[in-house]
Protein backbone atom coordinates (compact mmCIF):
# COMPACT_ATOMS: atom_id res chain seq x y z
CA UNK A 1 0.00 0.00 0.00
CA UNK A 2 1.15 3.71 -0.55
CA UNK A 3 0.25 6.15 1.89
CA UNK A 4 -0.09 9.37 0.55
CA UNK A 5 -0.04 12.47 2.69
CA UNK A 6 -2.15 15.42 1.24
CA UNK A 7 -3.26 17.68 4.02
CA UNK A 8 -2.81 20.95 3.82
CA UNK A 9 -2.87 20.70 -0.30
CA UNK A 10 -5.35 22.94 -2.13
CA UNK A 11 -6.80 21.50 -5.31
CA UNK A 12 -6.01 19.76 -7.20
CA UNK A 13 -2.87 18.42 -5.58
CA UNK A 14 -4.59 15.78 -3.82
CA UNK A 15 -6.32 14.40 -6.83
CA UNK A 16 -2.62 14.75 -8.66
CA UNK A 17 -0.69 12.85 -5.78
CA UNK A 18 -3.21 10.04 -5.69
CA UNK A 19 -2.77 10.09 -9.48
CA UNK A 20 1.26 9.44 -9.62
CA UNK A 21 0.76 7.01 -6.43
CA UNK A 22 -1.52 4.44 -8.66
CA UNK A 23 0.81 5.45 -11.51
CA UNK A 24 3.63 3.58 -9.39
CA UNK A 25 1.51 0.64 -8.42
CA UNK A 26 2.00 -0.84 -12.04
CA UNK A 27 -0.83 -3.26 -11.37
CA UNK A 28 -2.69 -3.96 -8.25
CA UNK A 29 -2.86 -2.55 -5.30
CA UNK A 30 -4.36 -0.03 -2.63
CA UNK A 31 -3.12 3.62 -2.70
CA UNK A 32 -4.20 5.70 0.57
CA UNK A 33 -4.57 9.27 1.12
CA UNK A 34 -5.02 11.26 3.76
CA UNK A 35 -6.95 14.73 3.23
CA UNK A 36 -8.01 17.67 5.67
CA UNK A 37 -11.66 18.81 3.59
CA UNK A 38 -14.76 17.30 2.04
CA UNK A 39 -13.93 18.80 -1.53
CA UNK A 40 -11.22 16.80 -1.71
CA UNK A 41 -12.90 13.70 -0.79
CA UNK A 42 -15.43 14.59 -3.33
CA UNK A 43 -12.85 15.38 -5.93
CA UNK A 44 -10.93 12.21 -4.88
CA UNK A 45 -13.98 9.96 -5.03
CA UNK A 46 -15.33 11.39 -8.12
CA UNK A 47 -11.54 10.71 -9.79
CA UNK A 48 -12.19 7.48 -9.15
CA UNK A 49 -15.45 6.44 -10.54
CA UNK A 50 -14.10 8.17 -13.63
CA UNK A 51 -11.06 5.85 -13.31
CA UNK A 52 -13.21 2.75 -12.35
CA UNK A 53 -11.07 2.41 -8.91
CA UNK A 54 -12.95 1.00 -6.24
CA UNK A 55 -12.82 3.76 -3.51
CA UNK A 56 -14.07 4.27 0.30
CA UNK A 57 -13.74 7.41 2.77
CA UNK A 58 -13.62 7.51 6.32
CA UNK A 59 -13.63 10.63 8.40
CA UNK A 60 -11.18 10.58 11.43
CA UNK A 61 -11.25 13.11 13.04
CA UNK A 62 -12.22 16.88 12.47
CA UNK A 63 -10.47 18.00 9.49
CA UNK A 64 -9.13 14.43 8.78
CA UNK A 65 -10.46 12.46 5.71
CA UNK A 66 -9.11 9.22 4.48
CA UNK A 67 -9.93 8.10 1.34
CA UNK A 68 -8.32 4.64 0.00
CA UNK A 69 -8.32 3.28 -3.91
CA UNK A 70 -8.07 -0.07 -4.47
CA UNK A 71 -6.53 -1.01 -7.92
CA UNK A 72 -7.39 -4.52 -9.21
CA UNK A 73 -6.03 -3.78 -12.90
CA UNK A 74 -4.50 -0.79 -14.70
CA UNK A 75 -7.33 -0.37 -17.26
CA UNK A 76 -6.40 -1.69 -21.16
CA UNK A 77 -6.80 1.97 -22.39
CA UNK A 78 -4.46 3.39 -20.11
CA UNK A 79 -2.33 0.71 -20.79
CA UNK A 80 -1.84 1.71 -24.55
CA UNK A 81 -1.39 5.10 -23.94
CA UNK A 82 1.20 5.15 -21.78
CA UNK A 83 2.93 2.35 -24.06
CA UNK A 84 2.34 5.06 -26.83
CA UNK A 85 3.77 7.73 -25.11
CA UNK A 86 6.76 5.61 -23.38
CA UNK A 87 7.84 4.56 -27.11
CA UNK A 88 7.59 7.94 -28.80
CA UNK A 89 9.63 9.72 -25.63
CA UNK A 90 12.32 7.50 -26.55
CA UNK A 91 12.20 8.16 -30.12
CA UNK A 92 15.37 9.48 -31.37
CA UNK A 93 14.02 12.09 -33.06
CA UNK A 94 12.28 13.64 -30.23
CA UNK A 95 13.97 16.44 -28.07
CA UNK A 96 13.70 15.65 -24.23
CA UNK A 97 10.91 18.37 -22.88
CA UNK A 98 9.14 18.77 -19.83
CA UNK A 99 5.79 18.47 -22.13
CA UNK A 100 4.41 16.64 -24.79
CA UNK A 101 3.22 18.38 -28.35
CA UNK A 102 -0.37 17.24 -28.38
CA UNK A 103 -1.85 17.48 -31.49
CA UNK A 104 -6.19 16.67 -31.83
CA UNK A 105 -6.29 15.84 -35.41
CA UNK A 106 -10.08 16.68 -36.51
CA UNK A 107 -11.02 16.54 -40.47
CA UNK A 108 -12.91 19.48 -40.17
CA UNK A 109 -13.07 19.52 -44.04
CA UNK A 110 -15.27 16.37 -44.29
CA UNK A 111 -17.76 16.64 -41.59
CA UNK A 112 -19.88 19.12 -43.25
CA UNK A 113 -22.10 21.74 -42.32
CA UNK A 114 -21.82 22.87 -38.71
CA UNK A 115 -18.29 21.34 -38.61
CA UNK A 116 -16.54 24.28 -36.85
CA UNK A 117 -18.95 24.98 -34.16
CA UNK A 118 -18.23 20.71 -33.48
CA UNK A 119 -14.79 21.27 -34.08
CA UNK A 120 -14.40 23.84 -31.16
CA UNK A 121 -16.55 21.40 -29.23
CA UNK A 122 -14.28 18.81 -29.44
CA UNK A 123 -11.09 20.69 -28.86
CA UNK A 124 -12.76 22.98 -25.62
CA UNK A 125 -13.39 19.01 -24.14
CA UNK A 126 -10.21 17.88 -25.11
CA UNK A 127 -8.35 20.90 -23.87
CA UNK A 128 -10.37 19.84 -20.09
CA UNK A 129 -9.07 16.59 -20.26
CA UNK A 130 -5.62 17.46 -20.77
CA UNK A 131 -5.35 19.71 -18.05
CA UNK A 132 -6.44 17.58 -15.26
CA UNK A 133 -3.33 15.63 -16.43
CA UNK A 134 0.09 16.38 -14.54
CA UNK A 135 1.44 18.17 -17.30
CA UNK A 136 0.46 19.93 -19.70
CA UNK A 137 0.60 20.15 -23.85
CA UNK A 138 2.30 22.71 -25.34
CA UNK A 139 0.64 22.86 -28.99
CA UNK A 140 -3.01 21.70 -29.80
CA UNK A 141 -3.92 22.40 -33.63
CA UNK A 142 -6.45 21.33 -35.80
CA UNK A 143 -5.14 19.02 -38.74
CA UNK A 144 -7.09 17.01 -41.16
CA UNK A 145 -6.84 13.26 -41.35
CA UNK A 146 -6.77 11.62 -38.10
CA UNK A 147 -5.19 11.97 -34.49
CA UNK A 148 -1.34 11.54 -33.30
CA UNK A 149 0.78 12.34 -30.72
CA UNK A 150 3.91 14.03 -31.51
CA UNK A 151 6.55 15.55 -30.11
CA UNK A 152 9.78 18.38 -31.36
CA UNK A 153 11.52 16.92 -34.20
CA UNK A 154 8.26 15.14 -35.89
CA UNK A 155 8.35 15.96 -40.12
CA UNK A 156 4.13 17.26 -39.12
CA UNK A 157 5.37 20.18 -37.40
CA UNK A 158 5.74 21.66 -41.04
CA UNK A 159 2.10 21.27 -41.60
CA UNK A 160 1.19 22.34 -38.00
CA UNK A 161 2.65 25.69 -37.88
CA UNK A 162 1.26 26.20 -41.71
CA UNK A 163 -2.09 25.74 -39.84
CA UNK A 164 -0.85 28.14 -36.31
CA UNK A 165 -0.56 30.30 -39.40
CA UNK A 166 -4.05 30.04 -40.36
CA UNK A 167 -5.08 31.27 -36.82
CA UNK A 168 -6.57 28.12 -35.92
CA UNK A 169 -4.65 27.50 -32.57
CA UNK A 170 -6.05 30.72 -31.06
CA UNK A 171 -8.44 29.32 -28.56
CA UNK A 172 -5.36 26.93 -27.63
CA UNK A 173 -2.66 29.17 -27.25
CA UNK A 174 -5.15 31.53 -25.01
CA UNK A 175 -5.45 28.29 -22.71
CA UNK A 176 -1.63 27.36 -22.83
CA UNK A 177 -1.51 31.63 -21.64
CA UNK A 178 -4.08 30.80 -18.85
CA UNK A 179 -1.93 27.94 -17.67
CA UNK A 180 1.33 30.21 -17.56
CA UNK A 181 -0.70 33.14 -15.91
CA UNK A 182 -2.01 31.08 -13.13
CA UNK A 183 1.34 29.70 -12.21
CA UNK A 184 2.23 33.14 -11.83
CA UNK A 185 -0.86 33.36 -9.52
CA UNK A 186 -2.61 36.08 -12.38
CA UNK A 187 -6.13 35.45 -13.13
CA UNK A 188 -7.78 34.52 -16.16
CA UNK A 189 -11.28 36.25 -15.55
CA UNK A 190 -11.18 38.05 -12.87
CA UNK A 191 -14.96 38.09 -11.07
CA UNK A 192 -14.41 38.46 -7.62
CA UNK A 193 -13.99 42.63 -7.22
CA UNK A 194 -16.38 42.33 -4.24
CA UNK A 195 -13.60 40.58 -2.41
CA UNK A 196 -10.62 42.56 -3.57
CA UNK A 197 -10.38 44.72 -7.01
CA UNK A 198 -7.18 42.41 -8.85
CA UNK A 199 -6.17 45.26 -11.34
CA UNK A 200 -4.93 48.46 -10.07
CA UNK A 201 -3.51 51.41 -11.89
CA UNK A 202 -0.18 51.29 -12.69
CA UNK A 203 0.19 54.49 -10.86
CA UNK A 204 -1.07 52.35 -7.22
CA UNK A 205 2.23 49.90 -7.28
CA UNK A 206 4.59 52.91 -8.87
CA UNK A 207 3.49 55.21 -5.35
CA UNK A 208 4.17 52.73 -3.37
CA UNK A 209 7.38 51.98 -4.34
CA UNK A 210 8.45 55.59 -4.46
CA UNK A 211 7.18 55.79 -1.15
CA UNK A 212 9.38 52.59 0.37
CA UNK A 213 12.26 54.44 -0.96
CA UNK A 214 11.75 57.81 -0.12
CA UNK A 215 8.92 58.60 2.80
CA UNK A 216 10.03 58.81 6.47
CA UNK A 217 7.75 58.83 9.48
CA UNK A 218 4.94 61.51 8.80
CA UNK A 219 4.37 63.81 11.71
CA UNK A 220 8.03 62.26 13.54
CA UNK A 221 10.45 64.69 12.93
CA UNK A 222 11.18 68.14 10.18
CA UNK A 223 13.96 66.21 7.91
CA UNK A 224 12.83 66.13 4.55
CA UNK A 225 12.06 62.59 4.29
CA UNK A 226 9.41 62.80 6.95
CA UNK A 227 7.79 65.98 5.49
CA UNK A 228 7.44 64.01 1.96
CA UNK A 229 6.00 61.24 4.17
CA UNK A 230 3.69 63.70 5.93
CA UNK A 231 2.61 65.21 2.65
CA UNK A 232 1.46 61.76 1.11
CA UNK A 233 -0.70 61.00 4.04
CA UNK A 234 -2.26 64.96 3.41
CA UNK A 235 -2.91 64.85 -0.52
CA UNK A 236 -4.18 61.31 0.44
CA UNK A 237 -6.85 62.51 2.76
CA UNK A 238 -7.11 65.51 1.07
CA UNK A 239 -8.36 63.13 -2.65
CA UNK A 240 -10.46 60.91 0.07
CA UNK A 241 -12.06 63.90 1.37
CA UNK A 242 -13.13 65.01 -2.49
CA UNK A 243 -14.22 61.58 -3.52
CA UNK A 244 -16.78 61.42 -0.54
CA UNK A 245 -17.35 65.55 -0.32
CA UNK A 246 -16.09 66.06 3.15
CA UNK A 247 -15.78 68.87 4.88
CA UNK A 248 -12.07 68.96 4.88
CA UNK A 249 -9.27 66.46 5.42
CA UNK A 250 -9.29 66.35 8.64
CA UNK A 251 -12.75 64.38 8.53
CA UNK A 252 -10.62 61.42 7.45
CA UNK A 253 -8.63 58.96 9.69
CA UNK A 254 -6.63 56.09 7.93
CA UNK A 255 -7.03 51.88 9.53
CA UNK A 256 -6.07 48.79 8.04
CA UNK A 257 -9.28 48.09 6.25
CA UNK A 258 -12.97 48.52 6.87
CA UNK A 259 -13.54 46.23 9.63
CA UNK A 260 -10.72 48.43 11.87
CA UNK A 261 -12.75 51.23 10.83
CA UNK A 262 -16.20 49.93 11.89
CA UNK A 263 -14.63 48.28 15.12
CA UNK A 264 -13.56 51.67 15.82
CA UNK A 265 -16.91 53.63 14.83
CA UNK A 266 -19.17 50.81 16.98
CA UNK A 267 -17.23 50.68 20.04
CA UNK A 268 -16.09 54.35 20.05
CA UNK A 269 -20.00 55.68 19.47
CA UNK A 270 -21.91 52.97 21.80
CA UNK A 271 -22.14 51.73 25.11
CA UNK A 272 -23.68 49.92 28.00
CA UNK A 273 -27.67 51.27 27.99
CA UNK A 274 -27.75 52.55 24.01
CA UNK A 275 -29.58 50.45 21.45
CA UNK A 276 -28.55 50.54 18.07
CA UNK A 277 -31.06 49.10 14.73
CA UNK A 278 -28.72 47.48 12.12
CA UNK A 279 -30.19 45.00 9.43
CA UNK A 280 -29.74 41.48 8.57
CA UNK A 281 -27.61 42.71 5.47
CA UNK A 282 -24.67 42.92 7.28
CA UNK A 283 -21.19 41.78 7.54
CA UNK A 284 -19.53 40.01 10.02
CA UNK A 285 -17.58 43.57 10.57
CA UNK A 286 -20.30 45.33 11.57
CA UNK A 287 -22.17 42.09 13.35
CA UNK A 288 -19.39 40.85 15.42
CA UNK A 289 -18.54 44.27 17.21
CA UNK A 290 -22.16 44.78 18.03
CA UNK A 291 -22.70 41.37 19.21
CA UNK A 292 -19.66 42.04 21.35
CA UNK A 293 -21.43 45.20 22.18
CA UNK A 294 -24.27 43.27 23.19
CA UNK A 295 -22.50 41.09 26.21
CA UNK A 296 -21.72 44.43 27.71
CA UNK A 297 -25.32 45.75 28.13
CA UNK A 298 -25.65 47.27 24.33
CA UNK A 299 -29.30 46.30 22.58
CA UNK A 300 -29.13 45.66 19.13
CA UNK A 301 -32.29 45.08 16.74
CA UNK A 302 -31.99 43.91 13.09
CA UNK A 303 -34.51 44.84 9.93
CA UNK A 304 -35.23 42.36 7.90
CA UNK A 305 -35.29 41.83 4.45
CA UNK A 306 -37.84 40.50 1.65
CA UNK A 307 -37.42 37.80 -0.66
CA UNK A 308 -35.69 39.48 -2.58
CA UNK A 309 -33.08 40.43 -0.08
CA UNK A 310 -34.62 44.16 -0.26
CA UNK A 311 -34.90 45.64 3.48
CA UNK A 312 -38.05 46.10 4.94
CA UNK A 313 -37.69 49.75 5.78
CA UNK A 314 -40.85 50.38 7.12
CA UNK A 315 -39.20 48.21 10.35
CA UNK A 316 -36.89 51.12 10.86
CA UNK A 317 -39.47 53.18 12.84
CA UNK A 318 -41.29 49.85 14.46
CA UNK A 319 -37.42 49.21 15.90
CA UNK A 320 -37.40 52.91 17.65
CA UNK A 321 -36.84 52.75 21.49
CA UNK A 322 -36.95 55.59 23.66
CA UNK A 323 -32.89 54.89 24.11
CA UNK A 324 -31.58 54.08 20.54
CA UNK A 325 -28.54 56.08 20.32
CA UNK A 326 -28.04 55.47 16.31
CA UNK A 327 -28.15 53.09 13.36
CA UNK A 328 -25.50 51.08 11.24
CA UNK A 329 -26.26 49.84 8.03
CA UNK A 330 -24.22 49.03 4.83
CA UNK A 331 -23.95 50.61 1.30
CA UNK A 332 -24.52 47.82 -0.34
CA UNK A 333 -25.14 43.91 0.46
CA UNK A 334 -21.91 42.14 -0.60
CA UNK A 335 -23.96 38.93 -1.10
CA UNK A 336 -27.32 40.68 -3.18
CA UNK A 337 -25.60 43.35 -4.57
CA UNK A 338 -29.40 45.51 -3.13
CA UNK A 339 -28.13 49.01 -2.62
CA UNK A 340 -29.75 50.24 0.96
CA UNK A 341 -31.41 53.40 0.18
CA UNK A 342 -29.63 56.07 2.41
CA UNK A 343 -31.39 58.65 1.64
CA UNK A 344 -34.56 57.43 3.46
CA UNK A 345 -32.13 55.90 6.56
CA UNK A 346 -30.49 59.50 7.07
CA UNK A 347 -34.05 60.98 7.27
CA UNK A 348 -34.95 58.33 9.61
CA UNK A 349 -31.97 59.19 11.57
CA UNK A 350 -32.49 62.86 11.66
CA UNK A 351 -35.95 62.61 12.81
CA UNK A 352 -35.32 61.09 15.82
CA UNK A 353 -31.87 62.24 17.03
CA UNK A 354 -29.76 59.70 15.82
CA UNK A 355 -26.04 58.54 15.15
CA UNK A 356 -26.05 57.12 11.10
CA UNK A 357 -22.66 55.07 10.53
CA UNK A 358 -22.38 53.64 6.89
CA UNK A 359 -20.04 50.54 6.11
CA UNK A 360 -19.28 51.73 2.42
CA UNK A 361 -16.97 48.31 1.72
CA UNK A 362 -18.75 47.78 -1.32
CA UNK A 363 -19.56 51.32 -2.82
CA UNK A 364 -16.91 53.60 -1.67
CA UNK A 365 -15.53 54.19 -5.01
CA UNK A 366 -18.11 52.11 -6.72
CA UNK A 367 -21.05 54.72 -6.69
CA UNK A 368 -20.79 58.62 -6.12
CA UNK A 369 -21.06 59.13 -2.45
CA UNK A 370 -21.79 63.06 -0.56
CA UNK A 371 -20.98 62.29 3.56
CA UNK A 372 -22.97 66.10 4.11
CA UNK A 373 -25.86 65.70 1.94
CA UNK A 374 -26.71 62.58 2.95
CA UNK A 375 -26.04 63.45 6.28
CA UNK A 376 -24.11 60.61 7.37
CA UNK A 377 -22.26 61.02 10.47
CA UNK A 378 -19.49 57.80 9.92
CA UNK A 379 -18.33 56.63 6.86
CA UNK A 380 -15.75 53.30 6.90
CA UNK A 381 -14.86 52.52 3.75
CA UNK A 382 -11.53 49.77 2.73
CA UNK A 383 -8.78 50.47 0.28
CA UNK A 384 -8.70 47.64 -1.52
CA UNK A 385 -11.65 47.07 -3.63
CA UNK A 386 -13.34 50.10 -5.85
CA UNK A 387 -10.85 52.34 -4.33
CA UNK A 388 -8.13 50.58 -6.04
CA UNK A 389 -5.48 50.89 -3.22
CA UNK A 390 -3.36 47.93 -1.70
CA UNK A 391 -4.62 45.91 0.99
CA UNK A 392 -4.18 46.92 4.54
CA UNK A 393 -5.57 49.98 3.32
CA UNK A 394 -8.64 51.91 4.82
CA UNK A 395 -10.57 54.35 7.22
CA UNK A 396 -12.91 56.59 8.22
CA UNK A 397 -14.46 59.84 7.73
CA UNK A 398 -15.78 61.52 10.99
CA UNK A 399 -18.52 64.37 10.67
CA UNK A 400 -16.67 67.83 12.36
CA UNK A 401 -17.48 67.70 15.67
CA UNK A 402 -18.44 64.44 17.01
CA UNK A 403 -16.21 62.27 19.26
CA UNK A 404 -15.01 59.16 18.43
CA UNK A 405 -13.28 57.30 21.56
CA UNK A 406 -10.57 55.74 20.07
CA UNK A 407 -9.78 51.87 19.94
CA UNK A 408 -6.18 51.91 20.09
CA UNK A 409 -4.12 54.69 21.51
CA UNK A 410 -0.65 55.17 21.95
CA UNK A 411 2.39 57.54 20.02
CA UNK A 412 1.09 60.07 18.22
CA UNK A 413 4.38 62.14 17.62
CA UNK A 414 2.17 65.41 19.15
CA UNK A 415 2.13 66.03 22.57
CA UNK A 416 3.90 62.75 24.12
CA UNK A 417 4.07 64.55 27.81
CA UNK A 418 0.14 63.86 28.22
CA UNK A 419 -1.09 60.96 29.60
CA UNK A 420 -4.45 60.69 27.31
CA UNK A 421 -4.40 60.35 23.59
CA UNK A 422 -4.89 63.56 21.90
CA UNK A 423 -8.43 63.85 20.71
CA UNK A 424 -8.29 66.16 18.09
CA UNK A 425 -8.93 64.70 14.78
CA UNK A 426 -7.33 62.81 13.04
CA UNK A 427 -4.78 62.08 14.84
CA UNK A 428 -7.57 60.82 17.92
CA UNK A 429 -7.90 58.01 15.65
CA UNK A 430 -4.49 57.24 14.41
CA UNK A 431 -2.26 55.98 17.70
CA UNK A 432 0.43 54.48 16.02
CA UNK A 433 3.07 55.17 12.80
CA UNK A 434 0.63 54.97 9.95
CA UNK A 435 1.00 52.83 6.80
CA UNK A 436 2.62 55.33 4.38
CA UNK A 437 3.18 52.87 1.40
CA UNK A 438 -0.46 51.84 1.47
CA UNK A 439 -1.52 55.66 1.94
CA UNK A 440 0.77 56.55 -0.86
CA UNK A 441 -0.83 53.64 -3.08
CA UNK A 442 -4.42 54.43 -1.74
CA UNK A 443 -3.86 57.68 -2.82
CA UNK A 444 -2.74 57.00 -6.47
CA UNK A 445 -6.09 55.04 -6.47
CA UNK A 446 -8.49 57.82 -5.61
CA UNK A 447 -6.48 60.33 -7.58
CA UNK A 448 -7.03 58.03 -10.76
CA UNK A 449 -10.76 56.87 -9.67
CA UNK A 450 -11.64 61.45 -9.54
CA UNK A 451 -9.98 61.62 -12.92
CA UNK A 452 -11.76 59.11 -14.74
CA UNK A 453 -15.21 60.22 -12.82
CA UNK A 454 -16.70 57.30 -10.47
CA UNK A 455 -19.85 57.88 -12.78
CA UNK A 456 -18.62 56.89 -15.45
CA UNK A 457 -16.42 53.58 -14.11
CA UNK A 458 -19.78 52.96 -12.66
CA UNK A 459 -22.33 52.57 -15.38
CA UNK A 460 -19.23 50.69 -16.88
CA UNK A 461 -19.06 47.03 -14.27
CA UNK A 462 -22.87 47.89 -13.76
CA UNK A 463 -23.93 47.40 -17.51
CA UNK A 464 -21.29 44.47 -17.41
CA UNK A 465 -23.18 42.90 -14.57
CA UNK A 466 -26.64 43.87 -16.27
CA UNK A 467 -25.65 41.81 -19.30
CA UNK A 468 -24.45 38.81 -17.05
CA UNK A 469 -27.84 38.74 -15.56
CA UNK A 470 -29.45 39.29 -18.43
CA UNK A 471 -27.73 35.65 -20.20
CA UNK A 472 -28.24 33.49 -16.97
CA UNK A 473 -31.51 34.84 -15.84
CA UNK A 474 -33.26 32.10 -18.25
CA UNK A 475 -31.06 29.16 -18.09
CA UNK A 476 -32.59 26.69 -16.32
CA UNK A 477 -31.74 25.68 -12.78
CA UNK A 478 -30.41 29.12 -12.31
CA UNK A 479 -31.42 30.91 -9.27
CA UNK A 480 -30.89 34.22 -8.90
CA UNK A 481 -30.85 36.80 -6.07
CA UNK A 482 -31.21 40.31 -5.44
CA UNK A 483 -33.55 43.07 -6.49
CA UNK A 484 -32.29 43.39 -10.45
CA UNK A 485 -34.97 46.30 -10.72
CA UNK A 486 -33.54 48.93 -8.86
CA UNK A 487 -30.01 50.61 -9.02
CA UNK A 488 -27.35 48.18 -7.23
CA UNK A 489 -23.67 47.17 -6.74
CA UNK A 490 -22.16 45.27 -9.62
CA UNK A 491 -22.57 41.85 -7.77
CA UNK A 492 -24.43 39.13 -9.29
CA UNK A 493 -25.47 36.15 -6.80
CA UNK A 494 -26.62 32.49 -7.98
CA UNK A 495 -27.02 28.84 -7.34
CA UNK A 496 -27.40 26.32 -9.64
CA UNK A 497 -30.08 23.77 -8.46
CA UNK A 498 -29.45 22.16 -5.15
CA UNK A 499 -25.10 22.05 -5.83
CA UNK A 500 -22.87 23.06 -3.49
CA UNK A 501 -21.94 26.82 -4.39
CA UNK A 502 -18.53 25.84 -3.47
CA UNK A 503 -18.61 22.99 -5.97
CA UNK A 504 -19.54 25.44 -8.33
CA UNK A 505 -16.98 27.79 -7.41
CA UNK A 506 -14.32 25.30 -7.92
CA UNK A 507 -15.47 23.96 -11.54
CA UNK A 508 -15.46 27.73 -12.48
CA UNK A 509 -11.76 27.81 -11.94
CA UNK A 510 -11.16 24.82 -12.59
CA UNK A 511 -12.52 24.15 -15.86
CA UNK A 512 -13.05 27.63 -17.60
CA UNK A 513 -10.11 30.06 -15.43
CA UNK A 514 -13.04 32.51 -13.82
CA UNK A 515 -12.75 33.51 -10.33
CA UNK A 516 -15.67 33.88 -8.16
CA UNK A 517 -16.15 33.89 -4.39
CA UNK A 518 -18.89 31.00 -3.24
CA UNK A 519 -19.77 30.51 0.72
CA UNK A 520 -21.39 32.80 3.07
CA UNK A 521 -19.07 36.12 2.32
CA UNK A 522 -19.37 36.72 6.03
CA UNK A 523 -22.92 37.74 6.14
CA UNK A 524 -24.58 34.63 7.94
CA UNK A 525 -27.83 36.49 8.51
CA UNK A 526 -28.44 37.39 5.19
CA UNK A 527 -28.04 33.57 4.06
CA UNK A 528 -30.48 32.95 6.87
CA UNK A 529 -33.14 35.09 5.25
CA UNK A 530 -32.01 33.90 1.70
CA UNK A 531 -32.16 30.56 2.70
CA UNK A 532 -29.05 29.67 2.11
CA UNK A 533 -26.96 28.96 5.00
CA UNK A 534 -26.26 25.19 3.74
CA UNK A 535 -26.04 25.50 0.24
CA UNK A 536 -24.00 29.39 0.10
CA UNK A 537 -24.31 31.62 -2.88
CA UNK A 538 -21.82 31.88 -6.17
CA UNK A 539 -21.19 35.50 -5.97
CA UNK A 540 -19.88 37.45 -9.65
CA UNK A 541 -18.42 40.71 -8.96
CA UNK A 542 -17.94 43.30 -11.61
CA UNK A 543 -15.14 46.24 -12.46
CA UNK A 544 -14.49 48.51 -15.14
CA UNK A 545 -11.46 46.71 -15.42
CA UNK A 546 -13.65 43.40 -17.52
CA UNK A 547 -14.82 43.60 -20.61
CA UNK A 548 -18.33 42.29 -22.01
CA UNK A 549 -16.46 39.33 -23.72
CA UNK A 550 -15.61 38.37 -20.03
CA UNK A 551 -18.89 38.33 -18.88
CA UNK A 552 -20.46 36.67 -22.02
CA UNK A 553 -17.88 33.56 -20.89
CA UNK A 554 -18.72 33.19 -17.50
CA UNK A 555 -22.73 33.50 -18.67
CA UNK A 556 -21.30 30.55 -21.06
CA UNK A 557 -19.63 28.82 -18.11
CA UNK A 558 -22.64 28.94 -16.17
CA UNK A 559 -25.51 27.82 -18.95
CA UNK A 560 -22.44 24.89 -19.49
CA UNK A 561 -22.30 24.07 -15.51
CA UNK A 562 -26.30 23.81 -15.62
CA UNK A 563 -26.83 21.64 -18.50
CA UNK A 564 -24.21 19.34 -17.07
Amino acid sequence: MIKIDARGDACPLPVVKAKKAIAELHGPGEVEVLVDNEIAVQNLTKMAQQKGYLSSSEKLAEQEYRVRFTIKDTPAADTAVLGKVKQQAEAETCIPDARTDTVVVIASDKMGEGAEELGKTLLKAFVFSLTQQDKLPKTILFYNGGASLTCEGSPMLEDLKALEAEGVDEYVRYRREDAERRERGQAVIYLDNAATTLYKPPEVGQAMLDALQTAGNPGRGAHAPTLHASRIVYETREALARLFHAEGPACIAFASNATQALNTAINGLFGPGDHVITTVCEHNSVLRPLYRLQRQGVEVSFVDVEANGVLCYAQFEQLLRPNTRGVVVTGASNVTGNRTDLAFVSAFAKNHGLLFLVDAAQTAGAMPMDVQALGIDVLCFTGHKALLGPQGTGGLYVRPGLQVAPLVVGGSGVHSFDERHPVEMPTALEAGTLNVPGIAGLGAGVHWLLTQGVETLEAKENAFARLFYETVREIPGVRLYGDFTAPRAPIVSLNLAGEDSARVADALWEEYGICVRAGAHCAPLMHKALGTVEQGVVRFSFSHTNTREEALAAARAVRSLAEE
